[in-house]
């Protein structure tokens, strides 16, 4: 017979913190959306790229 274990327990913590440190976050995502931007960008012209013949024309 298997030994009876304890049911499992949860903590919930609060914090207050300055509203500032939430508009950095949003720094963050934004740096992180433009970044992704950029990279499909990049992307979709190196693709567009190699389309192109070796002069330039299509």
């Amino acid at each position: 017979m298997a030994p009876k274990s304890s049911p499992p327990t949860v903590k919930i913590r609060e914090s207050v913190v300055d509203l500032t440190t939430f508009s950095s976050l949003d720094v963050v995502a934004e740096k992180r959306i433009e970044w992704l931007a950029m990279k499909v960008g990049e992307n979709l012209f190196n693709f567009m790229s190699s389309l192109c013949g070796t002069d330039g024309t299509s």
